[in-house]
C-alpha cells in the first residue's frame, strides 16, 4: 500500500508505482449553488505525486 487517499465518508488505497493525478480547489465546488461552480480556483495539481501546477497565491 502506498497512500490512503479520501474525502468524508470514502478512502481508497493508492498503490506504489501508480501514476494518480490529483487537484486541490479552494472550495468544495458541490457545497454551493450550481451557478457558483465555475468560480472554484484549482490551488494545486499533482501527478504522479509531483506538482506539476501551483497558482501564485497556493
Amino acid at each position: 500500500m502506498g497512500a490512503i487517499a479520501g474525502n468524508g465518508g470514502w478512502r481508497r488505497t493508492v498503490p506504489c508505482g501508480s501514476w494518480r493525478a490529483g487537484s486541490r480547489a479552494d472550495r468544495d465546488p458541490f457545497a454551493g449553488p450550481p451557478e457558483r461552480i465555475a468560480a472554484t480556483r484549482v490551488l494545486q495539481t499533482f501527478v504522479g505525486g509531483v506538482r506539476v501546477y501551483a497558482a501564485p497565491d497556493a
